[in-house]
This record gives structure tokens, sequence and C-alpha cells, in this order.
């Protein structure tokens, strides 16, 4: 078991779960993450990532389509919208949120070469072009 409190564990875990084709673990565990973070009801990118993971690409759009703006407008979010707007077969979009995370330094970007989050963009040659721009070692 995980200690409840920590943030990063039950995030990973739930990236596994749906890597894995575990959706309903996945949602369990973002549930009681939202519970632990006091989420304010708007549901995320978290939710539409794995739904767009499980095939469900409408109910994915129709939950990003609700995020704020104002959420979008940073970095580190359009990164993350980035990897749901994949997940839910929507690349040309995604590619450019990706895009924005890096003209904006999201610490994120970091974590492009290797990140399973991704993966619906690995194929694009823009996220491969963007990959060589961060130059990381051994690319």
């Amino acid at each position: 078991s995980i200690e409840a409190n920590y943030r990063d564990a039950h995030l990973w875990l739930m990236y596994a779960y749906a890597k894995n084709g575990m959706y309903d673990e996945a949602t369990r565990v973002d549930e009681r993450l939202m519970r632990y973070l006091g989420s304010s009801g708007i549901r995320g990118w978290k939710e539409a990532w794995i739904l767009g993971m499980s095939g469900n690409a409408p109910d994915a759009l129709e939950i990003l389509e609700q995020i704020p703006q104002s959420q979008l407008e940073t970095p580190t979010y359009r990164y993350l919208m980035a990897a749901a707007l994949g997940e839910a077969g929507e690349i040309d979009r995604a590619i450019q949120f990706l895009q924005q995370a890096y003209q904006g330094r999201s610490a994120y970007i970091s974590l492009l070469k290797v990140d399973p989050r991704l993966d619906a963009l690995r194929a694009d040659p823009r996220f491969q072009a963007l990959v060589r721009r961060m130059e990381f070692p051994g690319h």
C-alpha cells in the first residue's frame, strides 16, 4: 500500500494502470487523488487522458473543452493537454500544445523523450523534430 499522502506515487500508479489497459483502476486512483487534493470539481486532463486511451475519444474531448482558459495558459498544463489530446486522437492540436509548452519552457519538456504520457504523439514527425530540437544526450 502506498502512503496515502504521496501524490506522485498515486499519479504514477494511475499512469501505469492506464498504460496497461486497467482503466477502471486508473480512474479509481485518479478519483482518490482528486479527493486528497481537494478537487474543485473541475474535470481535467487526467480523466480525459484515461478516457482517450480507453477508446472513448468523444467523452475525453468533451472534458477537455470544459477546462478553463486560465488553466490552459500555463506551459505545464499545455504539456499535459498535449498528452490528453494525443490519446483522444487530436494529434494536430496536441502537437500545437506541446510546441507551446516548449516555447513557454515547461519543466515537463525535459521528459519529452521518455514520458509515456506522450506515446500517442511519438510517430508524428513534428514530435520527432521537437525531440531533436531539445538536443538530448545520445540523440
